[in-house]
């Protein structure tokens, strides 16, 4: 953000979530009606959204976010169960309202993907979609291999890893004239 728009006479902070559901986005904002941004409509949620507190370390570790709708009938509980959305991206943007409604400035507070999407039922009924940052993919190994089987996916045709399980096997005499016996394909 700015420092001359934070010295604005008049500014009311908004944030804006966006979840990557399934089956389309869904764009909720802070306050109440309609909310234009970079051309999205974002949906008013007012006291019926809530965002868990954000924690802070000095460590480089993935962190966690909770964001809850109440409010929601039988229907739109359905709908959450039924949705595939975990795994998926999404991001929380702090904004800045001039007196007109309109964003000023923003700055990007969260981004990670969605984790879980547990539902509470009964007296009131409630999704809290729990948020993991990008960091979290740090702790999980790849599912690429260095053999020819995988580059030949990823690349039909190339020779590059064609030779890599002989030479696996194959001896290296360092720094002597004595050779290996050639490469077979």
């Amino acid at each position: 953000m700015q420092q001359s728009n934070l010295d604005a006479p008049a500014l009311s902070p908004v944030v804006l979530v966006w979840l990557d559901w399934y089956d389309g986005g869904v764009w909720l904002h802070s306050g109440l009606g309609d909310l234009v941004f970079e051309g999205v409509t974002y949906r008013g949620v007012g006291n019926l959204g809530a965002i868990s507190r954000a924690k802070e370390s000095g460590q480089i570790a993935p962190h966690t976010l909770t964001l809850t709708l109440s409010g929601l009938d039988q229907t739109q509980l359905a709908e959450v169960l039924q949705d595939k959305s975990i795994g998926r991206p999404a991001k929380i943007t702090l904004g800045l309202l001039d007196d007109s409604n309109q964003i000023m400035d923003s700055s990007v507070l969260f981004a990670g993907r969605i984790a879980s999407a547990p539902i509470r039922s009964g007296t009131e009924n409630a999704v809290s979609v729990r948020l993991i940052s990008r960091l979290a993919d740090w702790d999980k190994g790849g599912n690429q291999r260095y053999n020819n089987a995988n580059h030949q996916q990823r690349h039909p045709g190339d020779t590059l890893f064609q030779y890599v399980a002989a030479m696996a096997e194959r001896p290296i005499y360092w720094g002597s004239k004595k050779d290996a016996a050639p490469l077979k394909a």
